[in-house]
């Protein structure tokens, strides 16, 4: 057997041996942040400070790494304020205004439409964008729907479907009312409208044909005066309506 040698076992046991940590000396520059980081601390009152701290009149300075805070997305809301006034920025920028300005021009819109004033922070911003932009034609859109409309409430009407009345022109208006009034005898239009403004969209002729050929012994005018969502088709009553929600305009939506 092959004998180790004295030397080999000390050089062996100085390998084996754990290796002993040196203690930190901080750099010049770290020392001077810490000596920096006490006199803020000394000159102001840290709210992370321990109550001994706070109350003592010696304030021990906390460690450099103790300032600041994070704030954490789980506790932030997004409220309806947010979406006004970033609506307002988009607004003031678009129209080349300030945002006092835009908030007196969506005052005078209010006083027009007083339903809209809940559903602003919900209200697309290129809708109140051609509502806002001429107060003067929509006023005398609204006079001239309350004209063709007395039993109806115009500014519900407009606030709920606003793509749909500013997709139509005045006399489009007038003459689906027109048509409603004569092809329906005996029904009250302007309930009928409030209940759903989609009619105006809808080719009553065709509709009413329709419902003579699936449902030959009931009575057409009946049925649309009953329950006049029924009736309606899905490309009239309810896609342009769910894609309005959704950011879609109703132009894509009748494609």
């Amino acid at each position: 057997m092959r004998s180790i040698s004295g030397s080999t076992l000390q050089r062996f046991a100085c390998d084996t041996e754990p290796t002993r940590a040196l203690p930190w000396v901080p750099s010049r520059a770290a020392r001077h942040c810490c000596r920096r980081a006490a006199v803020c601390a000394a000159t102001s009152s840290p709210t992370n400070a321990s109550p001994t701290q706070q109350d003592s009149s010696t304030v021990l300075p906390p460690n450099p790494w103790s300032f600041g805070f994070q704030c954490n997305e789980r506790y932030l809301d997004w409220d309806t304020s947010a979406q006004i006034a970033l609506i307002k920025i988009w607004l003031a920028q678009k129209m080349e205004i300030t945002v006092p300005e835009v908030e007196e021009q969506l005052n005078e819109l209010a006083n027009l439409l007083p339903d809209l004033v809940g559903k602003m922070e919900r209200a697309r911003a290129d809708v109140l964008y051609e509502l806002i932009k001429d107060q003067a034609a929509t006023a005398e859109r609204l006079l001239a729907l309350r004209e063709l409309l007395p039993r109806c409430n115009v500014s519900a009407l407009v606030a709920g479907h606003p793509r749909l009345m500013l997709g139509m022109t005045v006399p489009e208006v007038r003459h689906k009312v027109q048509e409603l009034r004569a092809q329906l005898p005996g029904v009250d239009v302007d309930a009928l409208i409030s209940q759903e403004p989609m009619l105006l969209r809808a080719d009553l002729p065709r509709l009413m044909s329709e419902l003579a050929r699936l449902m030959p012994n009931a009575d057409p005018v009946r049925l649309i005066a009953s329950d006049p969502q029924m009736v309606l088709d899905m490309d009239v009553a309810g896609m342009p309506s769910t894609l309005e929600l959704e950011g879609v305009g109703l132009e894509q939506g009748q494609q």
